[in-house]
Order: C-alpha cells, then sequence, then structure tokens
C-alpha cells in the first residue's frame, strides 16, 4: 500500500475511534444535545460525511433507548398506582370477613360480592397491562384475512348484549343488507369493536340505544359507535387514545380499567394503516374506524 494511502487509513481509522470513544462527550449544548461529528481535513470530506451519518445513527438509537426507557418507568409506575386502589378494596373487605364472622347473610353476600367485583377489574387491567407491554416491545402483528365487516360486528354486539341488557341498553347494527368484504385481522378488529362498544355501553345513559353503523366510505371499511350521555370534553377529547389515559367525572376511572383500552385500539387501527377518532356533540359520542380496504368487491 502506498504510504499516502496508508496515512489516509490511519488517519480515518483513528478519527473514527476518537468518535466512537468520545460519542458520549459529544452532546454539545450550543447544538441541542446532538452529536457532533468531529471535523476532518478536506481531502477527507467522503469520511466526514460517514461520520456524520454514524452521528445521526448513534443520535437516533439513542433517542429510541431512552424512548424505552421512559415507557418503562411510566408502565411501572401507573401499575403501581392502579394496582393498588382495588387491591386495597378486595383487602378491606375480606378482612371484614375475617373480623367479624357474625356479620349478617345480606352484608357478607354484598361484601364477597364487592370483593369478587374489585378482584375481576383487577384481573381485566393485568390484561391490558400485559397486552399494551408487548405492543411497546415491537409492532403489532396482524394476520389479515377476507373477512365480512357486517358479520364480525354483529358477532360483537352479541358478545356484548349481557352486559347492555344490564343497564337496560340496546345494540342496535346499522349495515347493508349484504356482506361488506374487508381485508383485515378479525381477531384483533374484534378487540377494537369489543373496546369501543363496551366503553360506549358502560358510559351510555341507561334504557338507551348505542349504535354501530359499518358502512363503505370510498375506499374504506367505516366502523362508527355512537351513545347518548354525558359528553366528553374538548380538552379529554384530544387525549382521549393516550396510554394510562382516563376522563375523570364525564367518563370516570370507577368504571374503567387501567385507560389502555382505547390506546389498544389505536395501535391495532395503525397496524391496519387505518385511524380511529372520537367526536361528541349535544350528548352524542362517536367513535369512529377507519380502515383502507379494496373495495371494489363491495361494489
Amino acid at each position: 500500500m502506498p504510504a499516502s494511502r496508508a496515512c489516509v487509513a490511519l488517519s480515518l481509522v483513528a478519527y473514527t475511534l476518537a468518535f466512537i470513544a468520545l460519542i458520549s462527550l459529544c452532546r454539545a449544548s450550543a447544538n441541542n444535545g446532538a452529536l457532533v461529528a468531529p471535523r476532518l481535513p478536506d481531502h477527507l470530506s467522503q469520511a466526514q460525511s460517514e461520520l456524520e451519518r454514524l452521528g445521526e445513527r448513534v443520535e437516533s438509537a439513542f433517542h429510541v433507548a431512552e424512548a424505552a426507557e421512559s415507557r418503562k418507568n411510566e408502565l411501572v409506575a401507573y401499575l403501581a398506582h392502579d394496582i393498588k386502589t382495588p387491591l386495597t378494596s378486595v383487602i378491606g373487605y375480606l378482612a371484614l370477613l375475617a373480623e367479624e364472622p357474625d356479620l349478617p347473610y345480606e352484608k357478607r353476600e354484598r361484601f364477597a360480592s364487592a370483593a369478587l367485583d374489585r378482584a375481576r377489574r383487577l384481573d381485566g387491567m393485568m390484561d391490558e397491562f400485559f397486552e399494551i407491554t408487548r405492543y411497546n416491545l415491537g409492532s403489532i402483528p396482524v394476520e389479515r384475512e377476507q373477512v365480512d365487516a357486517v358479520m364480525l360486528a354483529e358477532q360483537v354486539a352479541d358478545e356484548l348484549l349481557p352486559a347492555a341488557s344490564g343497564r337496560g341498553i340496546s345494540i342496535a347494527v346499522h349495515a347493508p343488507d349484504r356482506p361488506v368484504e374487508s381485508f383485515i385481522d378479525p381477531d384483533k378488529m374484534a378487540r377494537v369493536l369489543g373496546n369501543i362498544l363496551k366503553n360506549a355501553v358502560a358510559f351510555a345513559n341507561p334504557s338507551t340505544e348505542v349504535l354501530l353503523n359499518v358502512h363503505i366510505e370510498g375506499e374504506s371499511v367505516v366502523f362508527a359507535v355512537e351513545d347518548t350521555g354525558r359528553e366528553i370534553s374538548p380538552e379529554h377529547l384530544v387525549h382521549i387514545f393516550e396510554k394510562f389515559y382516563r376522563v375523570d367525572g364525564a367518563r370516570s376511572t370507577g368504571r374503567g380499567g387501567a385507560g389502555l383500552g382505547l390506546a389498544i385500539s389505536k395501535e391495532i387501527v395503525a397496524a391496519h394503516g387505518g385511524d380511529i377518532t372520537a367526536t361528541r356533540e349535544s350528548g352524542h359520542t362517536v367513535f369512529i374506524i377507519r380502515i383502507p380496504c379494496s373495495c371494489s368487491a363491495n361494489k
């Protein structure tokens, strides 16, 4: 190897090693904490570009790791906070039953029922936490197949009829009288519709109707869930799909889970290339899900 080329190679190696070794020290405040590649001589301009790209990749990896650590800490904090409330209730009711063996049967039955209700809520919250943890570890895998969106909506509505009937609420599915073909993951979309419908049933006024509408709009299959009840304020509406967010007062935590159902729904819809929105007007809350489809078969 000619001496000049050897010198260039050695210089490049030296500069690269120096850059890697000093990465943690190169977060310059004058550049908003960004990694700054060392300046090479003009005749090494190509190497300079490579070093700058290396800096960008390292910076990106740093932010990804930082965000992951932040999500983990957030998850642990909310897990500890949200588990404590129902767990304290379960312990309290069971303690009363253990310490007062002579309680009247009606009171014992009421306390046992309350403890079971809190325990079931705790179990549901744990399911949500495990699911959102899986989704945080990577993208949500979707396994699409041709599905009749009308049949899927009717099946999900049927599953929620017992809970709705308990509050005097009916669920009506409005859809074309023919199949609406969609290319989706049926299990995950059933989870989305179940989350939205369960939310509507929980917060609709008693003895009202929850409407699930299925139709084609342009090149998308649209699911719209509407309930009549207390409105969500505009301030809460913009945050409603964020993880762990719950609307105090209007759609209270007392009937909710860990505040993950809508966040999980948004992740699943996004994995299908779609979007989910919520609107409210005059006591009506509407959740709209749009999923892209090849809709020629539905025309």
